[in-house]
């Protein structure tokens, strides 16, 4: 289990294609088993691992596992990621036409933002969800 080595493997994927994706994946899953399996000291770890799972899939034209994989990410990773991972959500819900669920994605991640003093977030997620409510 190494979410760097995934990260790696992730950067390779993208830059040289091969089967670096695969590898990616495989550490990517191995950090969300250990979690799972009761290391609880890498829960942050494991979000961040669920949120590369949800890139990968979403890199594989596969948008119902990386929402998926996002929204198990929210779950687990501190208040700023938690907000970011839902804007990823709220973008993957805006490509499918799904401007309702988008909306509350981007609502959900400006709340989490303006909650803990996150002004520069809350900003840009205003804006996109102005964006998003204009297009309704």
């Amino acid at each position: 289990m190494d979410f760097g080595l995934g990260q790696i493997h992730l950067a390779r994927a993208i830059v040289v294609g091969g089967d670096w994706m695969a590898q990616a994946e495989t550490e990517f899953k191995e950090v969300v088993q250990a979690y799972e399996a009761g290391n609880t000291r890498i829960k942050d770890l494991a979000g961040h691992a669920q949120a590369r799972l949800g890139a990968i899939a979403l890199l594989e034209g596969n948008a119902g596992g990386a929402i998926e994989h996002y929204t198990r990410a929210t779950e687990l990773v501190s208040p700023y990621f938690q907000a970011y991972y839902c804007t990823r959500l709220g973008e993957i819900h805006a490509v499918a036409g799904d401007l309702d669920l988008a909306i509350k994605a981007y609502t959900e991640a400006l709340s989490t933002a303006e909650f803990y003093g996150d002004g520069e977030s809350a900003t840009k997620y205003a804006a996109r969800l102005n964006e998003l409510r204009a297009g309704e």
